[in-house]
């Protein structure tokens, strides 16, 4: 059985200024965001699921 399941979170804030496409701190804020956003999401289809992030079934062994 093949399961997918699809995960969209909500749309991060960038600034809109040409000039800060290339400045390092801007650049590293929105990735450092979108990190914490995405494991986030991540970690709640998990817990949903009865997973967690390490791979584990441990909250479904545990509702058993």
């Amino acid at each position: 059985l093949f399961r997918s399941d699809v995960a969209v979170g909500t749309p991060i804030p960038v600034p809109h200024q040409p000039t800060l496409v290339r400045d390092e701190v801007t650049v590293k804020l929105i990735h450092e965001q979108a990190w914490r956003a995405t494991q986030a999401l991540y970690d709640r289809l998990l817990t949903q699921r009865g997973a967690s992030s390490d791979g584990s079934h441990a909250a479904v062994a545990a509702q058993k």
